[in-house]
């Protein structure tokens, strides 16, 4: 077995708590992809209904998804550190086929962690500017629609108004 088969195998078996991450950083940039488009699309919109519970539910979404997402980032990097101890303690030098493994897997999860960190790191650089002038426009967009006077209170009778009518 050659040694990207083995790192490959070693994602599936000893370092799937990665891949589980792996995934669930994937789910958070999508939501970070989706409130971004939608920011991007409908500013004006918001602007123009003053609807300042909506705005303030798309700029929670967005910041709180682009938060676990920056987190999720830093996390791999001690997932790998986290798999190097495990299969470290885990070593057994009286069986030398055992310990070969043992320290291969010490390797493999800390070669993962350092990918996906990289690779999200990547992915990252090319979203950040956008995904945070949005933040930073909706942001501003709430303190305007505050101090012209219009409440969350406000808007969600509004919401509400709103429905009944149709």
């Amino acid at each position: 077995m050659s040694f990207g088969e083995k790192i490959w195998k070693s994602l599936f078996s000893s370092d799937v708590y990665i891949l589980i991450s792996a995934f669930l950083t994937v789910l958070c940039l999508l939501l970070v992809r989706y409130y971004n488009k939608k920011t991007k699309k409908e500013i004006n919109i918001f602007e123009h209904e003053k609807n300042i519970s909506y705005t303030t539910h798309i700029y929670n979404w967005l910041t709180a998804s682009y938060t676990l997402f920056i987190t999720a980032i830093s996390i791999f990097p001690l997932l790998g550190m986290f798999g190097t101890v495990k299969a470290l303690l885990e070593l057994d030098l009286s069986n030398i086929n055992n310990a070969k493994n043992n320290f291969f897997d010490a390797l493999t999860s800390t070669t993962w962690g350092i990918i996906f960190s990289i690779s999200f790191k990547i992915v990252n650089a090319f979203i950040s500017t956008s995904v945070e002038n949005n933040i930073q426009k909706l942001a501003n967009l709430i303190k305007k629609f505050e101090d012209s006077g219009i409440s969350l209170k406000d808007s969600k009778n509004e919401n509400k108004r709103r429905r009944a009518v149709k």
